[in-house]
């Protein structure tokens, strides 16, 4: 039996939801801008602390490797084998292949701003996620994971790079 074919959302909800959300990407960035200026989150200190250094002078290398696996490699597979994997087509079982990719998206950008607490960042990650979301509906959750992670990695090395520019 041949694959059902995968098509492009043709209900208007997709197309009005990714405008919608980079839209509004582009008017919130100021505001966190200026909420970040007068915000202070209270830090949390770890009540495990050891003297002990090992391999100190790796440690910016060390540091850079493994945030590099971890937010490049590691979540994106994670996050899009529950939302794009498991999560998004349980809702296209019920609801319309654009309908259920938006609130998929959406559902995973509420998880991240919770974690980031950034209302551009809400916003552009919905969009991301509308995008991986129609990969994934396209294709599979996997190739929908390979554009997260190369995402991931290319925005965390030129984080990396910039850090190491300005001191």
């Amino acid at each position: 039996m041949a694959e059902e074919t995968r098509r492009f959302p043709r209900d208007r909800l997709f197309w009005y939801a990714l405008a919608a959300f980079g839209g509004a990407t582009l008017f919130a960035l100021p505001m966190d801008s200026w909420l970040a200026s007068r915000v202070t989150l209270p830090a949390v200190e770890s009540p495990i602390r050891s003297e002990t250094v090992w391999l100190a002078e790796w440690r910016l290398v060390l540091g850079a490797v493994s945030l590099l696996l971890v937010n490049g490699v590691w979540v994106p597979i994670a996050e899009e084998f529950l939302w794009r994997g498991h999560v998004q087509p349980q809702l296209q079982a019920s609801l319309p292949l654009g309908a259920a990719i938006t609130l998929t998206a959406v559902l995973f950008s509420l998880k991240h701003a919770v974690v980031d607490a950034s209302l551009g960042r809400f916003f552009f990650i919905t969009a991301f996620g509308l995008i991986v979301g129609f990969v994934a509906a396209r294709r599979r959750w996997q190739a929908a994971a390979v554009l997260h992670m190369t995402v991931n990695i290319l925005a965390t090395t030129l984080i990396l790079v910039a850090r190491l520019l300005v001191p």
